[in-house]
């Protein structure tokens, strides 16, 4: 799994067809992408983890499963995530900056935010 700071390869899917202005900064991805009907969509951005297939749906960048992992904006401090069943086990990262390993049970529809590593 990737570290802040390590490269990590653009995400696989058909989304790469029709991207233009694609812009990887860490684990960050943003791209504007050919809508339906011809024209480019508005910037879209995600924060891609190893693993992920992204699709265009009508010019917006889109996580192909989404299913995977909880929503919510934990993701966007979060590394080394990898889940067991219904088990999610990843590092957070602390105010401080340093990281907490982290584990919780995880069903469809759960919502989580990072408060300090928790």
């Amino acid at each position: 799994w990737s570290q802040p700071g390590d490269e990590i390869e653009l995400p696989s899917g058909d989304w790469i067809d029709s991207a233009s202005e694609v812009e990887l900064t860490g684990n960050h991805l943003c791209a504007k992408l050919r809508r339906d009907d011809g024209f480019w969509g508005d910037r879209s951005c995600h924060f891609v983890q190893p693993g992920h297939t992204f699709v265009n749906m009508d010019g917006v960048l889109t996580l192909e499963n989404i299913t995977d992992w909880p929503g919510g904006t934990w993701i966007h401090t979060a590394r080394n995530i990898r889940r067991e069943g219904n088990l999610m086990f990843t590092e957070l990262r602390r105010d401080d900056l340093t990281w907490n390993s982290f584990f919780t049970v995880v069903e469809d529809g759960y919502y989580f935010k990072n408060v300090n590593g928790e």
